[in-house]
């Protein structure tokens, strides 16, 4: 493997791979039509408190009444746990993290759902499931924030940056909105068995008014601390 394609370390103080994983995912999503609000605020130190130094970060920011939250991780587990080959690309899976202690769980859920059955069948292979927390992970504060976790510090991190591109090729129909073959691509997943997860938000949107605030809340050394320590308790819909 290149060396100057995975960072290696869990944390690269201010300057780590996830800054340039949360920037595909804002660029793709740019291209795509949407308003993108990328937050690149340091949240450090990585400790069980970054959450809460991310929380001011995010509550200023939803003053601009985005649609959707997108906090953007790489995991702290060993790279094959996230390795795939998506219509002949080598990238990384996607994880889809929902807290249950929070108000917002069930909208939350039913977010990753419908977030799951769009990539299970536009990009198959590329979601790596959906985990449920014991945390609330800032979720709270909207009822279509979602926690991603884009591969781990040990994979590649430009197989990261093309896995996180193809999920964002998946918002626009979990959205609603009508960019490129959305509205077509839409329309052959709603007529499958998942109908219902597949529902999306509001069928007539606009791309161009519809805005995703994009948050690195913290890198992969506080998901390993954090997030993996309530693995146990966590449970997979």
């Amino acid at each position: 493997m290149n060396p100057m394609c995975n960072d290696g370390k869990e944390s690269i103080n201010g300057n780590g791979g996830i800054y340039d994983v949360g920037q595909s995912l804002s660029n793709r999503l740019k291209q795509l039509g949407f308003n993108v609000i990328y937050n690149k605020n340091n949240h450090n130190p990585h400790d069980i408190n970054a959450y809460n130094r991310s929380r001011r970060t995010a509550a200023a920011l939803l003053k601009q009444r985005p649609d959707a939250i997108i906090d953007v991780h790489r995991d702290a587990v060993p790279a094959g746990q996230y390795q795939a080959n998506v219509n002949g690309k080598e990238v990384t899976k996607v994880k889809l993290v929902v807290g249950k202690q929070n108000p917002n769980m069930k909208t939350n859920l039913e977010f990753a759902k419908r977030m799951k059955s769009i990539m299970d069948k536009k990009e198959p292979g590329l979601s790596n499931g959906i985990y449920i927390g014991k945390g609330d992970y800032n979720q709270d504060l909207s009822p279509h924030a979602m926690l991603i976790e884009v591969g781990a510090h040990t994979n590649n991190k430009v197989e990261a940056e093309k896995g996180v591109r193809l999920f964002a090729d998946t918002l626009p129909m979990v959205m609603g909105v009508s960019t490129s073959n959305a509205k077509s691509d839409y329309n052959k997943i709603n007529t499958s068995q998942n109908q219902a997860a597949a529902k999306p938000l509001a069928q007539e949107n606009s791309s161009a008014w519809t805005t995703i605030l994009l948050i690195l809340v913290i890198a992969a050394a506080v998901v390993g601390g954090f997030y993996l320590l309530n693995r146990r308790n966590t449970e997979r819909p």
